[in-house]
């Protein structure tokens, strides 16, 4: 289809509705598409790309490169809302593809601002002190004040999967943008999560005693870091399932079979409690500690739509769960996060302030992220509420 004489438009399907793995990066300044054109082989919303004529060439020889996606008003309008955003939609709807404009999006407005070109108020960078990148060692304390004309922008990309990761990543290589480099990170959860334990350890140097004024609550973060945070000893759902839920669980609550049968107690379900409630709520993080019973009894329906019996029995299940953990020195994806946003809170009272790993944050699929995780990316964000 021609537009204006100028642009070529084509979409990236074929007869049997596949396409490319790789989406290029809309430009902030062009035209949108006004609705959605839905793809008739798979019923997603058809993706449409902009090529200048000038770029045939290109089109025709570089079978790598992909040219830009012409955005929806609606998607436009997502990529430049301003703050913390929470886009919603099922598989091929273009969360993904918003995701990866919208650190474009904020690439180029930093660029700007650090050129004095934009006036804006808003808490675009950080002002406050900043460690090393996860991963490095950094052997003096920093005390400093971050200046942005200084550094790099700084951006984190958060998926559970690496092949998401690599697919993001992929995404904006394919479309030209330089994001090979320190400043851009695409990390899974669980690489995130070892990089910066081992770095805050690091950091905070916790073969030493605890600062004075670190809280008692805190102070047991550092007596953890003595753990083994090792892969063999590491607890997952298939883990818990098979190794835990079907041996030890099973066998010590068999007067409890009868609720089994009736569907009061489910592995799948217990897990979910333990990592979303009972350990890995944002509450839980801030008292570094697990909800005690009392707690996760008062959560609101809206909250946890179990009933109070099954609660309890929940509960009596995670209690054992942990019991079987503190005893052969087993630890799970919750214990690190609580762990590390505990170093975080210690590093925080040792400079005198919330210290910015990353500018920004893009988190995808994040139904499948705990509130402690969500937790944690604020506060790689220096506790600015408008940077995830």
């Amino acid at each position: 289809a021609m537009d204006d004489g100028q642009e070529l438009m084509s979409t990236n399907g074929n007869a049997h509705g596949v396409e490319s793995i790789y989406d290029g990066i809309y430009p902030e300044d062009e035209e949108c598409e006004a609705e959605i054109l839905v793809d008739p082989s798979s019923n997603v919303p058809l993706k449409v790309h902009s090529v200048n004529f000038s770029q045939l060439p290109q089109l025709a020889s570089d079978h790598t490169w992909i040219p830009p996606l012409k955005l929806t008003s609606g998607e436009a309008s997502v990529v430049n809302k301003e703050g913390t955003v929470l886009l919603l939609g099922r598989s091929g709807t273009g969360k993904t593809l918003c995701v990866c404009n919208r650190m474009s999006r904020d690439r180029n407005r930093y660029a700007q601002q650090t050129n004095g070109s934009s006036s804006s108020g808003s808490r675009d960078v950080a002002t406050v002190p900043v460690p090393p990148q996860p991963g490095s060692i950094r052997t003096n304390h920093h005390t400093g004040v971050d200046n942005i004309h200084q550094r790099s922008f700084r951006q984190l990309f958060v998926a559970r999967t690496q092949r998401l990761c690599d697919y993001v990543k992929a995404l904006q290589v394919n479309s030209g943008e330089n994001v090979n480099h320190d400043g851009v990170k695409f990390l899974t959860t669980s690489t995130l999560a070892e990089d910066l334990r081992v770095s805050l350890e690091q950091l905070l140097n916790t073969d030493s005693d605890p600062p004075a004024t670190a809280s008692s609550q805190l102070s047991s973060s550092f007596a953890s870091a003595q753990h083994q945070w090792k892969a063999r000893f590491h607890i997952s759902y298939p883990k818990f399932l098979n190794h835990i839920w079907k041996t030890l669980i099973l066998t010590a609550h068999t007067h409890k079979k009868s609720d089994r049968s009736k569907g009061k107690l489910d592995p799948l379900m217990v897990w979910t409690q333990i990592r979303s409630f009972i350990k890995g709520s944002y509450q839980a993080a801030s008292q570094q500690s697990p909800l005690s019973y009392e707690q996760y009894a008062d959560l609101p329906k809206a909250r946890c739509r179990l009933d109070g019996d099954t609660r309890r029995l929940a509960y009596e299940v995670y209690v054992t769960y942990e019991e079987y953990l503190h005893d052969r020195g087993l630890w799970d994806d919750m214990d690190q996060i609580v762990h590390i946003v505990g170093l975080i809170q210690l590093q925080k009272l040792e400079v005198g302030g919330p210290t910015v790993w990353y500018d920004r944050v893009y988190v995808d699929e994040v139904q499948d992220i705990t509130q402690a995780e969500i937790g944690l990316f604020f506060l790689l964000t220096g506790e600015n509420c408008d940077a995830l």
